[in-house]
């Protein structure tokens, strides 16, 4: 193949690879904890209403039309004395999104199970807000 060819199909993929896709993206099931609707975010604010748990440095190794699996770690706030005095304490976990569903109208698809899955202690299975839209 000519030179000319060649470059027109280097082109060609890097548009498609640049190109937000239509098909795949959009269906994948989103992650609406505090607001929003995120893809793979990097950070997860689980407390909304004080900020008092959230997870960070989220690394997500597979995000897929029925699940995604990540790392992270879970910032929790110990409230001691108090709440607005309380210090965090820091836990390394895997993190789990399940049980996506079509949600609300028009229909979003949002994962409703988080599972947080501490190193050195039990699973949290964590029911999903889907910020006031109906999901069966």
């Amino acid at each position: 193949m000519p030179l000319r060819g060649r470059l027109g199909l280097l082109a060609a993929a890097a548009l498609l690879l640049a190109a937000p896709s239509f098909a795949s993206p959009l269906r994948l099931p989103r992650l609406a904890v505090c607001g929003g609707g995120a893809l793979r975010p990097d950070f997860v604010l689980l407390g909304c209403g004080d900020g008092g748990q959230y997870l960070a440095d989220v690394r997500w190794s597979a995000w897929t039309a029925t699940g995604a699996l990540g790392t992270a770690v879970w910032w929790q706030n110990r409230c001691t004395p108090d709440c607005a005095a309380g210090h965090f304490r820091r836990v390394a976990i895997v993190v789990r999104l399940t049980r996506p569903r079509s949600c609300g109208s028009p229909p979003r698809r949002l994962f409703t199970r988080m599972q947080l899955l501490p190193h050195a202690s039990a699973p949290v299975t964590v029911r999903l807000p889907t910020l006031g839209a109906r999901c069966p």
